[in-house]
């Protein structure tokens, strides 16, 4: 999801320009806590979808890492490097990518989110930062 579409969820269009930041701070707090950031797009956390330690959760953390720092992935080669069958690989991916017919790479569902990153510099270094150290 979004910033924008949360934002949009939580209050609507007359809500005060004051009642905006307030409520920023907060969502980023609970967007942080339950997702992580990939793209300027907020994807839910492995850990909400499988237990840690697991196969399953491993490999979802890797393939959103690969996401986060290149955009497009491969399956092929997530298929030659991660030890998941076929159907559960498909399984993760369709969960927040799709096929990108150009390149043949799967991407986020969302496009990149460029403004994110601009808007919410404090934020998007933080989670670059955390990606950085899962994938190091």
């Amino acid at each position: 999801f979004t910033m924008f579409s949360l934002k949009n969820f939580v209050h609507g269009p007359d809500d005060g320009p004051g009642f905006t930041g307030i409520i920023d701070d907060h969502l980023l707090k609970l967007a942080s806590r339950h997702a992580v950031l990939v793209c300027g797009n907020w994807v839910l956390k492995s850990a909400h979808v499988s237990p840690p330690g697991s196969e399953l959760h491993d490999c979802r953390d890797a393939i959103l890492a690969i996401l986060a720092r290149d955009g497009l992935l491969h399956r092929r080669h997530l298929a030659a490097a991660l030890p998941l069958p076929s159907h559960h690989l498909q399984h993760i991916l369709e969960s927040f990518a799709v096929i990108d017919k150009k390149s043949r790479c799967w991407r986020l569902v969302r496009s990149t989110d460029p403004t994110f990153e601009l808007t919410y510099r404090d934020t998007a270094d933080e989670q670059a930062r955390q990606w950085e150290q899962r994938s190091g």
